[in-house]
Order: structure tokens, then C-alpha cells, then sequence
């Protein structure tokens, strides 16, 4: 078992679209890119994980200066 912990620094965009009235569902894809102004691109929910470009058709974005990644392994 494994914790991973991410802090998006200066957020400019966040884009969850959520609500209890939703079923909630794991997408084992994600999509995560560094544009050329700099900005960190993170989609959760990618209209295609296997293309390494911002698509308008990508769900549950986050757009932020920084994002850092701590990834812990847990005893079990």
C-alpha cells in the first residue's frame, strides 16, 4: 500500500466537475504536461492518456505554477 500526496502551488485553474448526484469512478489514466509559459497541465480524467498535448475535450483539470509529488510507501 502506497500514500501519494500532490501540492499544486499558485492554482489558476480548477476545473472538478462533481457532485453528489454523480457517480464518483477511478480513471486509471491521467495526464499531467508542462507548457511552454511553464504551467504544470493536470487531468484526471483525460479525454486520451496517450497523447501528450492539452485536449479541450479533458475533464477534472487543474492548471498551477508548481506541483509537487510525494509518493510514501505504507507497511501493510
Amino acid at each position: 500500500m502506497a500514500e501519494l500526496r500532490i501540492l499544486f502551488s499558485e492554482v489558476t485553474r480548477l476545473e472538478l466537475r462533481w457532485s453528489e448526484d454523480q457517480e464518483f469512478y477511478f480513471v486509471p489514466g491521467y495526464k499531467a504536461l508542462i507548457q511552454s509559459s511553464g504551467m504544470v497541465y493536470f487531468s484526471l480524467d483525460p479525454y486520451d492518456d496517450t497523447v501528450a498535448a492539452i485536449d479541450p475535450r479533458d475533464a477534472s483539470v487543474i492548471e498551477a505554477h508548481g506541483l509537487l509529488a510525494d509518493f510514501v510507501m505504507k507497511s501493510g
